[in-house]
């Protein structure tokens, strides 16, 4: 990861391939969870899937660890009929797409990399906030900090979303604050 500075304070991330780092330093990666697709018997000739985690996830609620996650699908344990048959067909197509989908988030998050959904957040939103943490710093690494926010919002127009900050918005930037 490299960091890139302008006249007020930090601006932009770059991420470069693992090539650039030392194996010591690509050994040193958080683990990947293991995602498994279970199913629990219930009682009435169903079964419910969920999904197992290993190592376990912090629940985005309560923050929590966990090891499970609760998918709401249910599959016949004996189809009476095609119809059943093809219900559990489908269910299983589902869960298994559900379980891709958590297993690409998770790897986004522990190389780097924005989700969709945290690629559409508000990046003004979160600058700000950041400023506000250096609120009772020294008095020179506030002013820096509201006064990068106050121009990355003029320069911006008030909207600007992560997935908007790449290498040529942060060039724009820094021509903007010469």
């Amino acid at each position: 990861m490299i960091f890139i500075y302008g006249y007020y304070g930090f601006i932009c991330t770059y991420f470069v391939p693992n090539e650039v780092f030392s194996k010591s330093q690509v050994q040193n990666q958080p683990k990947i969870t293991s995602i498994t697709l279970r199913k629990k018997q219930l009682s009435n000739n169903k079964s419910r899937l969920y999904l197992d985690f290993y190592p376990p996830l912090p629940n985005s609620g309560t923050g929590k660890p966990t090891r499970r996650e609760f998918l709401d699908l249910y599959l016949f344990d004996k189809p009476a009929n095609e119809f059943d048959k093809q219900h559990n067909k489908e269910t299983r197509k589902l869960a298994d797409s559900i379980k891709a989908k958590r297993q690409l988030a998770i790897q986004n998050e522990n190389y780097g990399f924005l989700t969709e959904d945290k690629s559409k957040a508000d990046f003004l939103a979160h600058f700000k906030a950041i400023a506000e943490e250096y609120r009772n710093t020294t008095k020179k690494d506030r002013n820096n900090y509201i006064s990068v926010y106050n121009y990355l919002e003029k320069f911006s127009k008030g909207a600007c979303r992560f997935k908007d900050v790449t290498p040529n918005f942060c060039n724009d930037f820094k021509e903007f604050l010469q």
